[in-house]
């Protein structure tokens, strides 16, 4: 009779040669295959479990026994759920397996130290890895798919040898009288550990085949994959070819550097500019020889904003071959890869001329609309006679400054001027060539003494109103009086005879005589009456003899 321990001593060891193969393949394939990590665990744990049981009578009944007997059991269930990781298919039994593993430890330990009894352990044993081999066989058979039909069913029917020498096992041990010394259970065992070593062999080859055939499998997928993909690259690149060349635009790819050299220009841009596509690719200097002098800076720089930001838009004039000047818009994005790095430059080429040229046309004809409303609210604003500002102005104007200097304490001074003798003038002269003649010389000369800030108007047909802003009574009466006095030496020229003119005015000013425009300009008038009651060619002052 052959001796147990050494039996299962040549168990273990073929368990590690079987380790090494199965560690070997699952480093080689541990990205691509899943589940035969466990597997290798499961080979671990069956060897350990091998040698605690062969140091039986040397170790403590612990380890030869119950954590023997455990890590050969739990490895078994690892393996299970490495082959449901493989197979994809799980069984969701982890609750029940992991309840099974449980009630083993269990039972073990009570037929160990309560009740010791080797009969019940080994069937206690025998039932649960029969339990386990049968959901290994039923996962095995249940594979679907045909290029692993065949290597899978050869494991199912190693996992059904499995369990039947588990059911074996149980039949033996309950026809055996009840004995103690594991290692003097017969021939019959010695069998049973024999075939298992067997089997043991067996399935590792066929878990070899498993992964080989699953990888040849994963590789014909990924060629398959590999050529969908290849076409549907090219006819995606055949569409974008197409496509693009039926664009108005110019569609370019340049590499990502300052030098942003072409490797595809649509074939557009020899309608556009002249030149072929293999121009420019040929020599990438070509296009900056094409761009306009005055807008070259402008245009290159779009290089670097669109390798700078991703992207860059901008609007230059480029030269045909033939002469011409159009305008372009140029408009790239810069596109990278998965890792994020710069791929290429992809942009589009416009041409704006037409835009271009209306855009000129439209601010062309925006400036003489805006210069036709700046005329005409000037014309609105100002008398055509004097070009002084008119009455309509005047109220608007003048109530604010008078509102300002209320507000802020500034002297404010109003006067109220009035050409002397309008009405014999005109009878005299005439009215368009003396009268007009004779307030055109007035309003002039208001114009060339004024300072900037004063504000002139015609008040009403030979009566001109002025505010002097921060200017007092006093001072104002000096200003209007050396009016006066230039104004009377000015000779006015009628059909080769000169006359003279002079003005009568009434001043009042902004706190002293009044708060607002109303009460001040009546102040004024005032003053104005007593000018002219005096007898004319003089300047009074509201509240001053």
């Amino acid at each position: 009779m052959l001796d147990m321990r050494t039996v299962i001593l040549s168990y273990a060891v073929t368990n590690t040669l079987c380790v090494i193969v199965l560690a070997f393949l699952w480093s080689q394939s541990r990205t691509r295959i899943r589940g035969a990590g466990l597997w290798v665990v499961d080979f671990i744990l069956q060897c350990l479990g091998l040698l605690c049981i062969t140091l039986r009578g040397v170790l403590p009944s612990f380890f030869s026994i119950i954590l023997g007997n455990a890590f050969i059991v739990g490895g078994q269930i690892l393996f299970l759920v490495g082959l449901e990781q493989f197979t994809g298919k799980p069984l969701k039994q982890a609750r029940m397996n992991a309840l099974l593993f449980a009630a083993f430890i269990l039972i073990h330990s009570h037929y160990t130290y309560i009740h010791p009894s080797l009969q019940a352990r080994n069937i206690n044993f025998s039932m649960a890895l029969f339990l386990v081999f049968a959901q290994c066989a039923w996962l095995a058979f249940r594979e679907a798919k045909e290029d692993m039909r065949l290597v899978l069913r050869i494991a199912g029917i190693i996992f059904t040898l499995y369990g039947l020498a588990n059911v074996a096992r149980i039949a033996a041990n309950l026809a055996r009288p009840p004995g103690e010394e594991f290692f003097e259970l017969g021939n019959f065992e010695v069998l049973l550990i024999l075939l298992s070593q067997i089997l043991f062999i067996a399935l590792t080859f066929s878990l070899v085949l498993a992964v080989n055939r699953r990888l040849v499998s994963n590789l014909e997928h990924d060629i398959k994959e590999r050529k969908q993909t290849e076409d549907a690259l090219r006819l995606a690149e055949e569409n974008y070819r197409v496509l693009v060349e039926q664009m108005p635009a110019v569609v370019y790819l340049d590499w990502p550097d300052e030098s942003a050299s072409s490797f595809y220009i649509s074939p557009q841009v020899e309608k556009l500019l002249g030149c072929p596509p293999s121009a420019y690719i040929e020599n990438p200097t070509l296009w900056h020889q094409q761009i306009h002098p005055e807008d070259y800076d402008r245009a290159v720089a779009t290089i670097r904003k669109t390798l700078d930001n991703g992207f860059a838009i901008e609007e230059y004039r480029a030269f045909t071959k033939d002469g011409r000047t159009l305008w372009i818009r140029d408009s790239s994005v810069l596109i990278k890869n998965a890792s994020g790095e710069d791929k290429y430059i992809q942009g589009f080429i416009e041409d704006i001329t037409e835009r271009k040229l209306a855009e000129m046309q439209l601010r062309k004809q925006l400036a003489e609309i805006n210069e036709l409303q700046t005329a005409l609210r000037e014309q609105a604003i100002r008398d055509p006679l004097t070009g002084l500002y008119n009455r309509l102005y005047m109220e608007d104007a003048v109530a604010q400054e008078c509102a300002r200097a209320s507000r802020t304490g500034y002297p404010l001074s109003i006067i109220i001027l009035d050409l002397d003798h309008l009405k014999e003038i005109n009878g005299k002269y005439g009215h368009i060539t003396g009268g007009d003649a004779a307030l055109r010389t007035l309003g002039e000369h208001l114009k060339s003494l004024s300072r900037a800030g004063d504000i002139l108007c015609r008040y009403g047909g030979d009566e001109f109103l002025i505010v002097l802003h921060n200017t007092s009574g006093e001072v104002a009466v000096q200003r209007v009086e050396e009016w006066r006095r230039l104004l009377v030496l000015k000779k006015i020229k009628y059909n080769e005879i000169y006359f003279t003119v002079s003005f009568s005015a009434g001043i009042a000013s902004i706190p002293s005589d009044g708060r607002d425009f109303e009460s001040v300009l009546l102040a004024a008038d005032s003053a104005l009456f007593r000018a002219k009651d005096e007898g004319r060619n003089r300047v009074k002052m509201h509240g001053r003899v």
